[in-house]
């Protein structure tokens, strides 16, 4: 099969000047999503300026109640969890020759990150928040051709000459709230101090660090949009949230939040949240969060997938697990195909955006 016999000319270059696009573009690391979590509390607001980390005795901070789906804190308590993050970008050429598939554009890029990190809970405030000591114990970060190529991982000899292994050992401290949220990042500085700015991946490494990144790794959603503590099985809360495609356009979801019920999992009793997505009926509020379908929409078909899950330990009070997995999928196929071909030539563009935090 030659290129021409793809299509038209107008459709094949098209199609391979998304593609390249596509595979070049840039994918940025984590950063904040949304323009903060909403607490479960509205008088939370007024005491902004109140000093974090009011120590409590063992029984006072044992006797605040918190319901199913809040977070339980006690002084000492410490958990280790292991951070995953992905968004990434695959171009998949099918119904072609393997003389022209090997011409074409095809492969991945985008952005991997895994970390281990250790929480300790160093003191309550009489509103039930935490001083929480954050602990990096171990990090991969990959970042796949398409831009510059970065595959560190701590677990490997012969890494130190990258800033990224600094990250290993450091601390930051954050202000958590029993609903999920971080309501401050109370030090995060005295950690990127020790970065040194003269290794290769520096930036990477600080942006890591940064306020809003630490904000984004730490929250909840799932638990930080619900304004219940005790909803009952069945009950249901909304998050909006906006994602760009780069050339593909934009998407704006209504996270719907599912709450399942007390269930037992592997010999513990979970509390249960599950989430499905459908495209926001509250965009137009907003322009800027509209779906907007971008410069290629007419020669693409497009469909999603994106799910999530959450189970908290009632008997811990501790998170046991978080996801959430959105894939983005479009195809184009070759307007001039003949009909009966059950394998007419097309490329398929596939964007991923997911992250699991589990105990």
């Amino acid at each position: 099969m030659s290129m021409r016999s793809l299509g038209s000319v107008e459709w094949t270059v098209v199609v391979l000047v998304v593609a390249l696009q596509w595979g070049c573009a840039r994918v940025d690391a984590p950063r904040a999503s949304t323009e903060g979590a909403v607490e479960s509390r509205a008088h939370l607001d007024d005491i902004e300026d109140q000093d974090p980390g009011r120590e409590l005795s063992h029984e006072a901070a044992q006797a605040v109640d918190i319901g199913h789906l809040r977070l339980r804190f006690e002084i000492g308590q410490m958990a280790t969890y292991a951070y995953f993050w992905e968004n990434t970008r695959f171009v998949e050429w099918r119904g072609v020759s393997d003389e022209d598939r090997a011409a074409l554009r095809s492969g991945t890029s985008g952005r991997v990150i895994r970390m281990v990190l250790t929480e300790n809970v160093r003191a309550i405030d009489d509103l039930g928040r935490a001083t929480v000591d954050i602990t990096i114990d171990a990090l991969s970060y990959r970042v796949m051709p398409g831009q510059v190529n970065v595959d560190y991982d701590s677990a490997r000899e012969g890494q130190e000459v990258s800033a990224l292994a600094d990250l290993l050992g450091k601390t930051y401290t954050i202000l958590k709230t029993p609903a999920g949220g971080v309501r401050r990042v109370i030090d995060s500085g005295r950690a990127r101090a020790g970065l040194d700015p003269n290794k290769p991946d520096f930036d990477l490494a600080r942006q890591l660090l940064s306020d809003p990144a630490i904000t984004e790794r730490h929250t909840v959603k799932a638990m930080a949009s619900n304004n219940d503590p005790r909803p009952v099985p069945g009950q249901e809360w909304i998050e909006t949230q906006h994602y760009g495609f780069g050339q593909m356009g934009s998407r704006t979801f209504d996270k719907v939040y599912t709450y399942r019920g007390i269930r037992s999992e592997s010999g513990s009793s979970m509390a249960l949240v599950e989430m499905s997505a459908v495209p926001s009926t509250r965009s137009a509020q907003r322009d800027h969060e509209g779906a907007h379908p971008g410069p290629f929409a007419d020669v693409f078909a497009d469909e999603y997938e994106f799910t999530g899950r959450m189970t908290i330990n009632t008997e811990t009070g501790l998170l046991d697990h978080y996801s959430e997995s959105l894939e983005m999928r479009w195809a184009g196929v070759d307007p001039q195909a003949d009909p009966a071909d059950p394998s007419p030539a097309s490329v398929h563009l596939i964007a991923r955006q997911r992250f699991a935090y589990e105990r």
